[in-house]
């Protein structure tokens, strides 16, 4: 089936006839090399009326972990007295498969509240506040070009529990490869279907990333 995308011999997930503006997404992961991951249901996703960004994917680049350590100096220097820890996550985190080439930055704080005050200093650097942006506890920045964002930061006051959730499936994924590659592949084929639609492209990951969690969670 054309769009279709296959793993381990079995469609994970495929179009339906309102191709591409409805998509069901199924398996994500193969059965076989992973035997304990729930079935996933089918999911319907539609799309919505804002203006989309792009979707760009390249190879995992080893620089991108200098990228990192740059930035973070950045942040650390404005944000030292509230911080008590700071992470890569994100694709760009994971060797070896493919990802935005994004930044993704997670910072733990004292108190969550007082990031508010930082927002000017963090303009100085480049960065946009967004406030939480969709997840209760956070403070989401995102730094831009005139073409495409560069850099995202997370910040949760430390307990939170997205932080742990982060983390570990970071950590799932750099120490389980044939997992992480099912990912990369399933990033890759969802890329040519929203190649114009960030937000229906992320969307379409969720379900892999909660199951993945799930089994993270599980054990």
């Amino acid at each position: 089936m054309t769009g279709s995308f296959q793993y381990g011999g079995e469609i994970v997930w495929q179009p339906t006839s309102e191709y591409p503006k409805q998509v069901h997404l199924r398996r994500c992961m193969d059965r076989h090399n992973t035997p304990d991951l729930p079935e996933l249901p089918y999911r319907s996703i539609k799309r919505d009326s804002a203006m989309p960004r792009k979707v760009e994917l390249i190879l995992h680049d080893p620089i991108w972990a200098d990228k990192y350590q740059e930035e973070a100096d950045r942040l650390t220097a404005v944000l030292s007295p509230e911080i008590i820890a700071i992470h890569h996550i994100g694709s760009t985190a994971i060797p070896n498969i493919f990802a935005k080439p994004i930044i993704d930055i997670l910072i733990e704080v004292k108190e969550i509240n007082r990031i508010d005050h930082y927002n000017d200093q963090l303009a100085i650097l480049g960065y946009a506040a967004h406030g939480e942006h969709g997840i209760p506890g956070r403070r989401y920045f995102s730094k831009n070009t005139e073409s495409a964002h560069t850099h995202h930061v997370h910040i949760f006051q430390v307990g939170n529990p997205e932080i742990d959730r982060h983390i570990k499936f970071r950590d799932h994924l750099i120490t389980h490869p044939d997992e992480a590659q099912a990912y990369s592949q399933l990033k890759t084929e969802l890329a040519k279907i929203f190649p114009e639609d960030v937000d229906q492209y992320t969307e379409a990951k969720s379900d892999f990333i909660q199951s993945v969690s799930e089994k993270i969670n599980s054990t």
